[in-house]
């Protein structure tokens, strides 16, 4: 390899059929050749097969394997619920599955070591459900957020303002909702119970207000009133963000990898324009 700037470079192996490359860091500098012996490990599966409670066949399922928190495979399963995860480097990996018909999973990471076979991943109810509407809603974009988890799922509702977020995991959940027009909706702590549905849901939007927060040592903002999270997005140096959220009093945290590192008091009336500067 060359034209490499100098800095660190972690290589990778593309390919299945030359094996699996250990994780390898080389540090480059500029003007020196870097020498390295490389040696490949084997690649191995993993199998096994996904029921569901009443030990039927769970078909089509997305698993994924995590070594370390980084992806190195994934897979469906097939009508009888067999699986093979294939081209995976030694180690333990962590099995997870999507959402499956709207409340089914895994409630925990299923450990396995690769190469192994015969593992059983049996599905149980663990996502919950939220379904409503928005009056006067009309493509609007609905985002659901659990409280004290970085957990988000958002969509567009139906013409009728009907909405449904599933795959949500058991807890307390708020959901926001924007139209094109600046009009937003608010509605906080929709208990989320597993393989169950919270209906009755309703929202009616409203002008809004617009917030334009801005720090420069920050990397995120989360906008909120007392346990209510009303907008969260990422920032970029020198470049205020935007959230439309309802009129009243709203706390903006900035956050930088996580830790605060201010916050902002604010009221704000429909319509209004505000500038949240974090000194």
């Amino acid at each position: 390899m060359t034209d490499l700037r100098p800095g660190r470079w972690q290589l990778t192996l593309d390919g299945t059929d030359l094996g699996a490359l250990p994780p390898t860091i080389a540090t480059v500098f500029a003007g020196a050749p870097v020498a390295l012996d490389l040696h490949t490990l084997p690649r191995l599966t993993i199998e096994g097969r996904a029921t569901l409670s009443d030990d039927q066949p769970a078909a089509d399922v997305a698993i994924t394997a995590q070594q370390d928190d980084r992806f190195i495979g994934g897979t469906r399963t097939r009508n009888d619920g067999t699986f093979k995860l294939a081209a995976l480097p030694p180690g333990i990996c962590e099995l997870s599955v999507e959402p499956f018909s709207g409340d089914l999973g895994l409630p925990a990471p299923v450990r396995a070591a690769a190469g192994t076979t015969g593992v059983e991943l049996h599905l149980q109810p663990t996502f919950g459900s939220i379904r409503g509407v928005l009056t006067d809603g009309g493509d609007a974009w609905v985002m659901a957020r659990r409280r004290g988890s970085d957990d988000a799922i958002g969509n567009r509702c139906d013409l009728d303002g009907a909405f449904r977020c599933d795959g949500l995991r058991m807890g307390t959940w708020d959901v926001t909702a924007q139209g094109r027009r600046g009009n937003v909706a608010v509605i906080s702590a929709l208990v989320v119970l597993p393989g169950r549905v919270t209906t009755a849901v309703t929202g009616a939007l409203a002008p809004g207000a617009l917030l334009r927060p801005h720090c420069d040592t920050a990397d995120e903002f989360v906008v909120a009133n007392r346990d209510t999270v009303a907008a969260a997005d990422n920032l970029q140096r020198g470049v205020p963000g935007e959230a439309t959220v309802p009129p009243g009093p709203w706390t903006i945290v900035f956050r930088r990898a996580g830790a605060e590192v201010a916050r902002r008091e604010v009221r704000v009336q429909a319509g209004e324009v505000a500038a949240v500067e974090a000194r």
